[in-house]
């Protein structure tokens, strides 16, 4: 009896292309292989041929990962391609310990834009470039963003206040003495009494 033998061909298809409207919030999916049929999945897990079929612009209202693969019968599914949509890390904000205030982000590539007037920072705020100075009693905001990813929520940092830290006590007469402070503007001098057996040292 004669046994029919079916040949796989083990080549991967090519694997698909994501795309991203940011205006409309939608992603398509694109394949350049004849015949194949696009799977995705969106919650984070690797897509399967037993996943979503992909039939048109997939929209979205928040965070999201998209991945997806082309299958053809006789052929190995494309490796996993990937787009993230993410809500950019909340800045941090810190004093530097040179008395002035850095603003990061973890997440890469984003920008930080901040106000110290307590209003709530946008895109058109002030553009965070280097340690701020001078924010002495201020209340710092800011938020990151990156392009085609949801900003980050809103970091608040104040009423800022240095300390000193290294703070230098010099002997400017018998009972007087001046303490020099890192904190900005607060250079200052100040009497002080010593008692007797201290001036005899």
């Amino acid at each position: 009896v004669a046994s029919a033998m079916t040949t796989f061909n083990l080549t991967k298809n090519a694997a698909p292309t994501i795309s991203l409207n940011w205006n409309d919030k939608q992603v398509t999916i694109s394949s350049t292989v004849e015949g194949g049929t696009i799977f995705y999945t969106t919650n984070g897990n690797n897509p399967t041929v037993s996943s979503s079929v992909y039939s048109g612009p997939i929209s979205f209202s928040k965070p999201t990962t998209f991945k997806a693969i082309v299958g053809k019968v006789g052929y190995a599914p494309s490796t996993v391609t990937t787009k993230s949509i993410i809500k950019v890390v909340t800045p941090t904000i810190y004093d530097n310990g040179n008395v002035a205030i850095a603003i990061t982000t973890a997440t890469v590539g984003a920008s930080i834009y901040y106000t110290t007037d307590g209003s709530t920072p946008t895109r058109s705020s002030s553009p965070y470039s280097a340690p701020l100075t001078n924010m002495e009693g201020k209340t710092i905001k800011a938020i990151a963003v990156k392009a085609n990813n949801y900003d980050s929520d809103v970091a608040t940092f104040g009423p800022v206040s240095f300390s000193c830290a290294q703070p230098i006590i010099r002997r400017t007469g018998v009972d007087k003495f001046t303490l020099t402070c890192s904190k900005p503007q607060t250079s200052r001098s100040e009497e002080r009494r010593v008692g007797k057996e201290c001036r005899s040292r």
